[in-house]
């Protein structure tokens, strides 16, 4: 091996050390909001956290009991008292990625990773009188699950996104949000289209 040779080999060496390498389906938290709170006695604060600049998940209750801490994430809970949870973690990265940013309070200082999404589940509703018309899951860099659902009404389908009514106003209060305009847009039109090509395929096995 000659000199210049040993210098590149040594230059790789060094750009290979230096560099970090993360996954493409990595998720962080990139900003971070905590309102202080108490709920019985009990300590609860509620945090918004935004993942790679994309997805904002707001009322995630931090519940510390002594040295314990919970983290409860939006629930839907329907009118015969069942649990639907709204934001899953699917990996242990982005479980541990959460919860760090929450207990120390800073968003992460590393470089925003693509995001991509995947319709993982999508569950109609038949003969179903309500405007709510099927279930959906979508995940986000196979990581976190968001649910949503199909609406249909006199100007057509849209989605819904998680959210609460709240008992004071009666106005409803967004729990989840794709910030992202376009990937909003993109995720929308790929579920509306996949309830159109439902609904076409049901009208003509009637």
């Amino acid at each position: 091996m000659n000199k210049y040779s040993r210098i590149l080999l040594g230059f790789i060496l060094t750009v290979s050390f230096c560099v970090p390498v993360f996954a493409l389906n990595e998720v962080y938290v990139t900003s971070i909001d905590k309102t202080p709170g108490e709920s019985s006695g009990i300590k609860s604060d509620l945090t918004a956290i935004t993942l790679n600049n994309k997805i904002k998940i707001k009322e995630i209750q931090i519940v510390k009991s002594g040295e314990k801490t919970t983290l409860k994430y939006p629930v839907y809970i329907s009118k015969n008292g069942k649990k639907y949870p709204q934001v899953e973690l699917l990996t242990k990265q982005v479980n541990d990625e959460i919860t760090r940013a929450i207990t120390t309070g800073e968003p992460s200082i590393k470089p925003v990773q693509p995001m991509t999404f995947k319709i993982a589940e999508f569950i109609p509703f038949k003969n179903s009188k309500s405007s709510r018309k099927a279930n959906v899951s979508v995940d986000f860099n196979e990581s976190v699950r968001i649910s949503c659902g199909v609406m249909d009404s006199n100007k057509g389908p849209w989605i819904s996104w998680p959210s609460r009514k709240s008992e004071d106003s009666g106005i409803w209060i967004k729990q989840v949000l794709v910030t992202d305009k376009k990937m909003r847009e993109v995720i929308e039109k790929a579920i509306i289209n996949k309830y159109k090509s439902l609904m076409s395929e049901t009208s003509e096995e009637e």
